[in-house]
């Protein structure tokens, strides 16, 4: 390469690979192939709905939003002001630790108010995610929050 003034730039080890190229190709031909993006859309519009059913007979739901099959949920300690958690309650990793014994692992975060307090969940199912696997999940997230609940005095 000096002798020629070649200029070797490294790259990734997938850089104009053909193979991953076709399979990127393949992936997007499957999403149109089997509507998946729709699909993802009709699925979050059901799932979001039974995580606001959810929400009212749950007294640490404050706000479940989203957009597609990306649902976040926040907890609080009191629904009608809305107030957090103190940081000190770890109540996401409280529910995260609960959701581990009922063979479910969940996204879950602490912090979210400047740092200081606020807790959250995220659901981010996969696009082939069918409503009676949605189900399950909710049902799941239920028993955890009924025992993280009464652990917590409510």
């Amino acid at each position: 390469m000096d002798e020629n003034n070649g200029n070797f730039p490294p790259g990734y080890s997938w850089s104009a690979s053909p193979l991953g190229a076709a399979v990127g190709v393949a992936a997007i031909k499957y999403l149109k192939e089997h509507n998946l993006v729709e699909q993802c859309a009709k699925r979050g519009d059901y799932l979001k709905g039974e995580m606001e059913k959810l929400m009212k007979t749950h007294p640490t739901i404050g706000d479940v939003r989203g957009k597609g099959l990306m649902i976040g949920i926040e907890l609080v300690k009191d629904k009608a002001t809305r107030e957090c958690f103190a940081i000190e309650a770890k109540y996401s990793t409280q529910v995260t630790d609960e959701c581990l014994n009922q063979n479910m692992l969940i996204e879950s975060s602490s912090g979210c108010n400047k740092g200081q307090s606020g807790d959250m969940l995220m659901l981010a199912p996969a696009f082939v995610i069918t409503e009676k696997e949605i189900d399950k999940i909710v049902e799941r997230l239920d028993n955890v929050l009924k025992i993280v609940e009464k652990k917590n005095g409510f």
